[in-house]
């Protein structure tokens, strides 16, 4: 590597670290008001987990199309990483 080369690694390495420096500090959630006065079970309640139902929240299961599709992403992933 000739030295102009090392000069302009060194130069992207510097500004990556300020970008990825610069980034704003964490944020965290606050608690929304209509949750605030009746807690957890409220929520619970409005989200149905409370019905006690085994099939709620399981939706509609996948089609024959999206299996096979999840199932050749995964070939092809395995493909990927072996021979890339």
């Amino acid at each position: 590597m000739t030295a102009k080369r090392i000069i302009v690694l060194c130069a992207a390495i510097v500004v990556l670290c300020i970008a990825l420096g610069s980034l704003p500090d964490d944020v965290y959630a606050q608690r929304d008001s209509a949750f605030a006065e009746d807690g957890d079970k409220g929520l619970i309640q409005r989200t149905g987990l409370a019905t006690g139902n085994p099939n709620e929240g399981k939706g509609v299961p996948a089609t024959k199309v999206q299996m096979a599709l999840g199932v050749g992403s995964v070939i092809i992933m395995i493909i990927v990483l072996k021979w890339l």
